[in-house]
């Protein structure tokens, strides 16, 4: 009956008492160590379709154990978030809580972080300078205790100091002096030039005021007399004020400009006169 069913590739439906029995001898031959020492020399490989459905069925039983964990873990994720909701919000007279979020948390490490990297660099600062305080101290003592001149020394560094102070500011008070001098002797040259600048205006207004320099100088009068006449105008020019002076010295200056062009224009008419001629 065996041997018909496998030539026909049909399944051969045993009862439940059989398959409780095959199984149980299984089992019972399995225990025997020279069985499983006979399997193990003849192993058996699965081809590659019986490997093929082996991956596919773990995959889908894996595949769900994980959706099914994924599933537990959101649920009680919600869960938990709508608890907390719940309780920072409060019943109907209860107050809402005000609860630190994770930025404010953040917030507040990162300030403390700073607080401590701050401490920890006005520390180091700190022990420095005690440090050279106490390099100082040593030196001190040190020089008190060898010769004694410790005091003479400090006396020496502050005469030095003071005479430093008091040969700089000699220093600046003779700058000072200098400065003055200098300004006084600017001012005086520029008192005469303003002096020569004047005297010269005077001379040109003389000059423009009788017409031109030919008609008032004949050839045998020097320019002495010149001077005379105009030191003798300067002494009745000291009454007048300094705004008329220079108003008048401005008119004076442009006769003498438009003088001076007659004249240019005189010269060059009798040029060509005498190349016509």
């Amino acid at each position: 009956m065996c041997h018909g069913t496998r030539a026909r590739n049909i399944t051969w439906v045993r009862a439940f008492e059989t398959r409780e029995r095959i199984k149980q001898r299984t089992i019972e031959a399995l225990r025997d160590p020279k069985v499983r020492r006979k399997m193990s020399e003849y192993p058996r490989t699965h081809s590659d379709q019986v490997k093929v459905k082996i991956s596919s069925s773990l995959r889908r039983v894996w595949g769900k154990r994980l959706m099914k964990k994924r599933l537990n873990e959101t649920f009680f994720l919600s869960w938990r978030e709508s608890i907390a909701v719940a309780a920072k919000k409060g019943g109907k007279e209860a107050e809402e809580l005000d609860w630190d979020s994770y930025q404010k948390i953040k917030q507040e490490m990162l300030r403390q972080k700073l607080q401590r990297a701050a401490e920890k660099a006005n520390l180091k600062e700190t022990r420095a300078e005690n440090a050279k305080k106490r390099k100082v101290e040593r030196r001190i003592r040190k020089e008190e205790k060898g010769d004694g001149n410790g005091k003479l020394k400090r006396m020496k560094m502050c005469s030095k100091g003071r005479n430093g102070r008091k040969r700089k500011a000699k220093e600046g008070e003779d700058i000072q002096r200098e400065m003055k001098k200098l300004t006084a002797i600017e001012r005086s040259r520029l008192k005469q030039r303003l002096k020569r600048i004047r005297k010269k205006i005077s001379i040109n207004g003389a000059v423009a005021a009788r017409g031109s320099i030919a008609s008032v100088i004949p050839q045998n009068t020097s320019w002495e007399k010149l001077d005379l006449d105009l030191i003798k105008k300067g002494q009745m020019r000291k009454g007048v004020s300094l705004a008329e002076q220079i108003q008048v010295a401005k008119s004076r200056k442009a006769e003498s400009i438009a003088c001076k062009v007659l004249l240019a224009s005189t010269s060059t008419y009798q040029c060509t006169g005498r190349a016509e001629k």
